[in-house]
């Protein structure tokens, strides 16, 4: 993050009665990593008094205090998956993230015309130095675990001679998850199933008339994403969206169905959700070898998301779960002619 000086620091300061910069007697500061709307409540009331240059974080300059929609965010989004930061209760020198602020001179090349960050170079060191650590945030364990209740075995009977039709299997997901610091799943977590490679079973895709694959990226957020039927995957607790699977599972074709190896939702309340119940319908198709039914389960949850300014810009922090989930097994029913 770059702050360029555009004034000379000796004209600061307006006193009332001439110009002055600052000093230890009359400071200056500025605040980043923070919402507009934060801005705009610690600065307003000292612009209106004639101790702040400006009501808020904007990119205009001639702002006033009545331009509350020019306010904007300084919040910095921090990508800490490949940090050593520990979490509390370490001590803040192991789990607190500081800004480490230096200052420079004579540069040639404003770093905002280079597209490639390695080509900044710093120029000639300044010694101007905040007063006290920039310290922004502190580090807390993000770790997850998933608790299923046992459900039903199931027993599958196909008979080899149906080439056409498919037998629905229906059951039921019940767990409970844990996060550290006591919560659970935030809103846009999403949970799913996935079956494995070569699986002669899944979860049934909706088409249009003309058999065409419906797509559910706007729901997803993700291409490559589509829409299944209502009943492949539900929630029997809490509000999620309708279900969608990833096509990089894979799909298999039973006549003019399509079943998909992989289903997801994703939860859509604000708050914590520790209690999950997802029912599931699988189709398995009626010439289907024996065999079992497994799904790998896979819980990615968010634990911050509480529809501020910080999560619709940053992004709420992921983790990823596993489990797995045998659901039962496919048996070859009776040959009636024995």
């Amino acid at each position: 993050m770059w702050l360029r000086i555009q004034r000379s620091t000796r004209l600061w300061i307006e006193t009332g009665i001439g110009i002055e910069a600052p000093s230890p007697g009359s400071e200056v500061s500025f605040l980043i990593g923070i919402s507009a709307e934060e801005s705009r409540d610690r600065y307003l009331e000292d612009f209106e008094n004639g101790r702040s240059n400006l009501p808020f974080a904007t990119r205009e300059p001639a702002s006033t205090g009545s331009d509350t929609g020019n306010a904007v965010s300084t919040l910095c989004c921090v990508d800490l998956s490949q940090s050593n930061l520990e979490g509390l209760p370490a001590q803040q020198d192991l789990s607190g993230l500081n800004i480490r602020m230096s200052a420079f001179q004579d540069r040639d090349v404003d770093p905002t015309t280079l597209a490639n960050p390695s080509q900044i170079a710093g120029g000639s060191l300044y010694p101007l130095f905040a007063s006290h650590d920039i310290f922004i945030a502190r580090g807390v364990q993000g770790n997850c675990t998933l608790s299923p209740e046992l459900s039903p075995f199931l027993s599958v009977p196909v008979c080899p001679g149906d080439q056409s039709g498919v037998v629905r299997v229906q059951n039921r997901y019940e767990t409970e998850i844990q996060c550290d610091q006591r919560r659970g799943a935030d809103r846009d977590s999403r949970f799913g199933f996935t079956a494995p490679p070569g699986a002669e079973f899944g979860f049934r895709v909706l088409t249009d008339e003309n058999g065409q694959m419906l797509d559910a990226s706007e729901i997803s957020g993700r291409e490559g994403t589509v829409l299944l039927a209502p009943d492949a995957l539900r929630h029997l607790s809490g509000r999620f969206s309708v279900p969608f699977a990833d096509l990089e599972a894979g799909t298999i074709r039973v006549g003019d169905l399509i079943l998909a190896r992989n289903a997801e939702v994703l939860y859509l309340d604000y708050g914590w959700v520790e209690d999950i119940t997802l029912a599931i319908t699988l189709d398995v198709p009626g010439n289907a070898t024996a065999g079992l039914i497994d799904l790998d389960v896979y819980a990615v949850p968010t634990v911050r998301s509480d529809g501020s300014q910080a999560e619709r810009e940053c992004g709420p922090s992921w983790l990823e779960i596993r489990d797995f989930w045998r659901v039962g097994h496919i048996e070859i029913c009776p040959d009636p002619s024995r």
